[in-house]
């Protein structure tokens, strides 16, 4: 679960800093095929900032990580599923198959996650 903490750090840290460089650059946001308001990047810093608390909190063996950790798995799900639908809409299969693979990693970690609640419960 070491690593699995260290990992949740580096993507909390990834997020946060592309989003707090994308502010700073006021760069016009876009996923898919949409554009967005820069300002929008505040959700990828927020989002950092609890990836961040999460692999803390798996680090430390805290009740709450267990809980945080299991969401933030199903929120980048359920991220990556809206992508794959805004992919299958412009009919381009190629990175539909690097999306999926992010699907089934997201998937397998709250998999592994939940299947570890006892590791949560010794503090």
């Amino acid at each position: 679960m070491k690593g699995l903490s260290i990992l949740f750090v580096l993507q909390g840290l990834s997020f946060f800093i592309q989003s707090l460089v994308n502010i700073l650059e006021d760069k016009n946001g876009k996923f898919i095929n949409l554009n967005f308001n820069p300002q929008l990047y505040i959700i990828g810093i927020f989002i950092g900032i609890l990836f961040i608390f999460a692999g803390i909190g798996i680090g430390l063996r805290k009740k709450y990580a267990f809980y945080l950790s299991v969401s933030l798995c199903s929120l980048m799900s359920l991220y990556v599923l809206v992508g794959v639908v805004f992919l299958i809409n412009q009919n381009s299969i190629g990175p539909l198959v690097l999306i999926a693979i992010n699907l089934l990693i997201y998937l397998a970690i709250a998999r592994y996650i939940l299947k570890r609640k006892l590791y949560f419960n010794k503090h």
